[in-house]
């Protein structure tokens, strides 16, 4: 891998992207994926230079202000809450660090390596179930090159995103912008083409306080073995009990005080039988949640797929193949039953339907889920 090289000029617009196929999948991802109140996240554990190569890529074909629209960029880069980056993960590609941080909205998330033994997640990957992650997981541990660390680096982007109230993982916040750069202090890598990302601007970014910058650094983190042990013993218990998603605000510190952006959404989608014949009819069961802290003005969407058409669904505004609930509030703790009641159109010709749930409150992100069943003849 290489760096991208700073231009002549100091321009971010006269920057050369490098043309790779991540960078393309995110470019491609993002312009057709995302929106502007519901963006694509992208977390990074490195260099940014493969997430600013998507952008100056779609800056080149004239859509760059669209992408930076549609995507949050949470990156591993930065330490201890100071304004100097000059951690290992940016001092890979600096310029690139400069590129997502004047163009893009980016969550600074402290890097540290003191805390890379997880003794707890080390000793529960053997008790994780024989799936596909499980199995993945098992496997990397079996053959870990990093003795004698036992755990993982580079997560905390994701625990960011994944607990975005200010206090439980993280303890501090800051709406950061860029100050200057400093060339006297550096110290990372050398020139020449033999050694990596030769080509490297040689000087560390500096940010400074800025109350009404659209980047924010999360700093301050509590010990992560907990968290990550917990972030896997939910996705494991989450998808043994049928799907669910976890929704939460993108962006930590956005939200008004009112509906803070911690608050999150757990969604169940769940069809009476799995199997019917055309002409049938399919209940399904909805189960929204608050397991964090309450939440209020809820709205939770079922949608058909082709070929099957809502025929019931009590207490909700009914349109083409969607129903819709509202829900004032739902307490701490509290979960909340919908019930819809579908029938498949005997002149389906196709061999399963999909049926997707949403839900969302003040102050959240959108938790989605989906449900299939299979057409029998």
């Amino acid at each position: 891998m290489t760096a991208l090289s700073r231009p002549s000029d100091g321009s971010i617009d006269s920057t050369a992207p490098l043309d790779t196929a991540p960078a393309r999948m995110i470019m491609d991802t993002v312009l057709s994926v995302g929106t502007s109140s519901q963006p694509v996240v992208v977390g990074t554990g490195g260099a940014l230079t493969t997430v600013a190569s998507a952008y100056l890529l779609a800056n080149r074909a004239g859509r760059g202000a669209e992408f930076a629209s549609k995507m949050v960029l949470y990156a591993g880069i930065g330490a201890d809450g100071t304004h100097v980056l000059n951690g290992y993960n940016e001092s890979q590609d600096e310029w690139a660090v400069y590129v997502c941080q004047q163009r893009l909205k980016v969550v600074f998330t402290e890097y540290t390596n003191a805390d890379h033994n997880q003794p707890k997640f080390w000793a529960m990957i053997d008790a994780l179930p024989d799936n596909e992650i499980g199995q993945y997981v098992k496997t990397t541990k079996a053959n870990w090159p990093y003795a004698p660390y036992q755990g993982v680096g580079d997560e905390m982007p994701v625990l960011t995103l994944l607990n975005p109230r200010q206090g439980s993982y993280f303890n501090s916040t800051e709406r950061v912008t860029f100050d200057h750069w400093d060339s006297a202090a550096w110290s990372w890598g050398a020139p020449g083409p033999n050694n990596i990302n030769w080509n490297a601007y040689p000087a560390y970014l500096n940010l400074r306080s800025e109350p009404t910058a659209d980047d924010i650094a999360a700093w301050r983190l509590n010990a992560q073995d907990d968290f990550i042990t917990g972030t896997f013993t939910r996705a494991f218990a989450s998808a043994s009990a049928g799907g669910s998603v976890t929704a939460a605000a993108p962006h930590p510190g956005r939200a008004a005080p009112r509906n803070p952006a911690g608050a999150e959404l757990t969604l169940r989608l769940t069809p009476r039988s799995a199997v019917r014949r055309r002409g049938g009819r399919v209940a399904y069961r909805l189960r929204v949640s608050a397991p964090r802290r309450r939440v209020s003005r809820v709205r939770v969407c079922v949608r058909t797929g082709s070929g099957m058409r809502i025929i019931r669904a009590r207490s909700a505004r009914l349109r083409g193949r969607r129903g819709c609930w509202r829900i004032r509030r739902l307490a701490r703790g509290h979960t909340r039953s919908l019930r819809a009641r579908t029938r498949i159109s005997t002149r389906y010709t196709g061999h399963r339907i999909t049926v997707r749930a949403s839900a969302r409150a003040a102050g959240t992100g959108m938790a989605r889920v989906r449900a299939r069943v299979r057409i029998s003849r």
